[in-house]
């Protein structure tokens, strides 16, 4: 029999799933972890956090099952949306995770009002101009944190940084790529490279759930829960 690993990076945890290859639920666990609230509206996690809750839920449901994990056939990620964490061409965070329900970026989301009409926004990204989304909050890091703007390579969300983790290839899905589809007028830090916004941000997509993973050969890796 084959299986399949399924995690789902919340917000308050990661919720993961081992299935058989028919649809049959095996044995499911819960890793919680930590978000910090402060500054009235501002809301981050920390990346490692994610990586740990991967790696411990793993392991956890492999042993309870008493599977072998080369019988997985494939591992697959969903997760929170509209987040920023910062990496470097090496993938290492640069700073926290700033999540879904951080609403710093209201300034940066009204300066976008300025130069473009909601009618149009909606049109390059597929939603409204917000605060809540990707782009507005890199905006953010762009006007408070230049260093770290600087540095940055790409911007994921909490599925992206553990596929990376565990291929170490950049990719994202097409829904998450419209919350931080990127204008050209705004500027680009020298890290990024030239090619057109999209592909700054996605692979394919079909890659959501990567074969990589299929043989589980990156939870040996993984740092001791």
């Amino acid at each position: 029999m084959k299986y399949i690993l399924a995690h789902d990076l919340g917000t308050s945890g990661n919720k993961a799933t081992l299935f058989s290859d028919e649809g049959k639920m095996i044995t499911s666990e819960v890793f919680r972890y930590d978000c910090h609230y402060f500054n009235t509206n501002w809301a981050e996690q920390d990346p490692e956090d994610f990586w740990k809750a991967i790696c411990v839920t793993s392991r956890n449901l492999i042993d309870k099952a008493r599977i072998d994990p080369g019988d997985i056939a494939a591992v697959s990620f969903s997760g929170q949306m509209m987040g920023c964490l910062c990496v470097d061409k090496q993938g290492n965070p640069l700073r926290p995770s700033i999540i879904w329900a951080d609403q710093r970026a209201q300034a940066q989301a009204a300066a976008l009002g300025e130069q473009i009409s909601l009618r149009d926004f909606y049109h390059i990204a597929g939603h409204r101009n917000s605060a809540s989304y990707g782009l507005q909050k890199l905006m953010w890091v762009r006007d408070n944190e230049p260093g770290v703007y600087a540095k940055t390579y790409k911007a994921l969300n909490a599925k992206d940084f553990i596929v990376l983790r565990l291929t170490g290839k950049f990719y994202m899905m097409a829904p998450t790529l419209s919350s931080a589809r990127v204008p050209s007028w705004i500027p680009r830090p020298p890290a990024w490279p030239s090619s057109p916004a999209p592909s700054m941000w996605s692979a394919p997509t079909s890659t959501a759930t990567p074969s990589a993973c299929a043989t589980a050969t990156a939870w040996p890796a993984c740092p001791a829960p």
